[in-house]
């Protein structure tokens, strides 16, 4: 009879040992399915896919019939994302409030879609009550963003180059400001670039291509002296600088959205003008 309660209480202890164990192992982070509905849900009662501020990180614009954005390329969650603000929306809330199951993300959590797409989260952690546990640290991301320091931006404007042709109108970017670089030191701060990827041996299909939107386009983030170099050093161009009124938070959510559209793609038209907007 004791032998048999020793059994019983030793295979008792090894049960709520692995029980333990299991949910100290578990990757879950504290999603909940229920919660991940339920968010959906909200977002469907409010229509939140017709959001001002949704429309804008998804650059989307209206068409005669629906919105269209053009970086189709790299950035949408929904395979017709570039085309629905609302498939979009309603996949980016799966997505970034779901288990990840891919292993690297298991095994590293900063590569979590939340950590890659941090102006959305930030938005949609807003615009719904999303639950506290729900939410990713993105550790490595907050370190990066802390060591950048951005502050504050301004819009840099190259004058025209008319010995080229790509260069004829002239060319804008963003820089963002670390106030440590101040007196003098603002040199090695960062511009933030959006060109297309050409090839000028091209010749005629160069400018055929440039007029046409048959170059893609990207954002990069390059040392500002290194801009400043090639504009006044190489070609000789003036530079003005313009300070923009954006509040702390809105600089922030700049560099969140920056973030997001790394990877982000689409064509290039040579007489299209970039025009920063605020968030």
């Amino acid at each position: 009879m004791f032998v048999t309660e020793l059994n019983y209480f030793r295979q008792l202890f090894y049960t709520l040992l692995l029980s333990v164990f299991i949910f100290k192992a578990s990757p879950s982070w504290g999603f909940s399915i229920s919660r991940t509905e339920s968010y959906i849900q909200i977002a469907n009662s409010k229509e939140l896919w017709t959001d001002p501020q949704w429309i804008k990180l998804g650059h989307y614009k209206k068409g005669w019939f629906s919105y269209r954005s053009p970086f189709a390329d790299g950035f949408f969650l929904s395979l017709e994302g570039a085309s629905s603000p609302k498939k979009e929306l309603l996949k980016t809330i799966e997505i970034l409030f779901s288990e990840n199951n891919d292993p690297q993300t298991t095994k590293n959590p900063d590569k979590h879609a939340q950590c890659l797409y941090l102006a959305r989260t930030k938005w949609l952690s807003k615009a719904l009550p999303i639950n506290a546990d729900d939410l990713m640290p993105c550790e490595a991301m907050k370190e990066w963003k802390k060591d950048l320091n951005v502050k504050s931006v301004a819009l840099i404007f190259a004058a025209a180059d008319l010995g080229n042709t790509s260069s004829s109108y002239g060319h804008t970017f963003l820089k963002i400001i670390n106030p440590e670089n101040a007196k003098n030191k603002d040199l090695i701060d960062y511009g933030i670039n959006y060109a297309a990827n050409t090839d000028a041996s091209e010749g005629f299909f160069y400018a055929i291509k440039g007029l046409f939107g048959l170059y893609s386009g990207q954002f990069t983030m390059l040392p500002y002296h290194q801009k400043i170099r090639e504009y006044i050093n190489l070609e000789g161009r003036d530079i003005w600088e313009y300070h923009l009124n954006f509040t702390p938070e809105e600089v922030s959510f700049l560099v969140d959205h920056l973030i997001e559209m790394q990877i982000a793609r689409a064509p290039y038209f040579f007489l299209m003008t970039i025009v920063p907007t605020k968030f």
